[in-house]
């Protein structure tokens, strides 16, 4: 699949998102949700919806700590071996982290709610990064934070400079710590974390007054701190999305109407399909690689977590339904974690439309209809 591949998907995905927004914009007696959700009681779906989504953070935080131990051990003895683990525990710990994707998208579609929650979802999982704002990439091997000693390495100093200049300027989250583990191509080297604890003769000439300056040092203390930050961040939200105080997001959205519950939840089911089907779509093999602006595609894994949390606005969802959203979305998480050639993302491609909208999704091409 070339670019102009994702050029196309990009702009059918922008005429859709376009055609629900006019809709919205339409006279609020006829954007009013079917008698189905009026009047009845949806307190039993309001519990289990923030039930999934402590559940989740329960889950995201979990693995954020034993990541934080891996990596302690992997810094307390630098090795191929140690690297590995730590690199197969940030694995399991993106996945953790997509399982609250449908929640991450509200203080966009629902400002007035969840606003609260943006600045702890962005040092958690800013997204796209740039790498040489964090360390070397390609031609310039002195770039990034851990080369740059007139910036201290502190969790303050990380949480100001994390998004200074622009939203991909990440110093913190789980991507950050991605390209601290894997590097450039999943080329970093166990070298890279060897602490040094004296200076040579040939890097007091190059202008080192003392070891914690020299870049496998930075490089241990960036990446420590990154994880403890992750592990505080994800804490402070959990704490935040449990509250359930008078003044808490939560109260505010169990005191909306039924109606607007609705409303809101197609909203952001709409925003969030959208924005996975692209994802899918990216993700595809033999696809052209992502320009740098894009950063890399979610794993298989990570998007079928991704794809799962978006079941729970099916309980919102107006009857009759031409489809089982549960099921549906269920059995493309299943196909994700199991594709293996371009026909079967294809088909998951096309699948997924049908979950995402009966209706909206007819005016999306198939991957297979784009190649033709």
């Amino acid at each position: 699949m070339d670019t102009r591949i994702l050029s196309a998907c990009c702009l059918s995905l922008c005429c859709w998102l376009s055609a629900c927004q006019q809709k919205s914009n339409e006279p609020a007696e006829q954007a009013t949700p079917t008698p189905q959700a009026t009047g009845v009681d949806m307190s039993e779906q309001n519990k289990t919806y923030w039930d999934t989504g402590s559940h989740a953070l329960a889950s995201s935080l979990n693995a954020a700590q034993k990541l934080q131990a891996l990596i302690r051990a992997f810094l307390a003895n630098p090795s191929g071996d140690t690297l590995a683990a730590a690199q197969e525990q940030w694995i399991h710990t993106e996945s953790a982290w997509q399982s609250f994707f449908f929640y991450s998208q509200w203080p966009v579609t629902l400002t007035d709610v969840y606003a609260p929650l943006s600045p702890l979802l962005f040092n958690i999982g800013a997204r796209p990064i740039q790498p040489g704002y964090l360390d070397y990439v390609g031609p310039y091997p002195y770039a990034g934070l851990v080369h740059d000693i007139s910036v201290p390495l502190s969790a303050e100093s990380l949480e100001e400079q994390h998004g200074m200049m622009d939203a991909e300027a990440a110093a913190l989250g789980i991507y950050a710590i991605e390209f601290m583990l894997f590097g450039e191509q999943n080329t970093r080297p166990s070298s890279d974390y060897q602490p040094a604890t004296t200076l040579t003769s040939a890097q007091r000439e190059q202008g080192f007054q003392q070891a914690i300056e020299l870049p496998a040092n930075r490089r241990r203390e960036l990446l420590n701190l990154q994880t403890d930050l992750l592990v505080a961040h994800l804490t402070a939200l959990q704490t935040l999305w449990n509250d359930d105080s008078k003044n808490s997001i939560r109260s505010h959205w169990q005191r909306m109407s039924n109606d607007s519950q609705q409303v809101a939840m197609l909203s952001n089911l709409e925003r969030t399909t959208t924005h996975l089907l692209l994802e899918i779509a990216r993700a595809t093999p033999n696809a052209q690689p992502a320009e740098p602006i894009d950063g890399k595609p979610l794993s298989p894994s990570a998007l079928a977590q991704a794809v799962s949390s978006l079941k729970i606005a099916s309980a919102w969802l107006v009857d009759p339904e031409p489809i089982d959203a549960r099921a549906c979305f269920d059995n493309v998480a299943t196909q994700l974690r199991n594709a293996t050639t371009v026909e079967a993302w294809s088909d998951i491609y096309q699948l997924f439309r049908t979950c995402a909208n009966s209706d909206a999704s007819s005016t999306l091409p198939s991957l297979q209809e784009q190649e033709g």
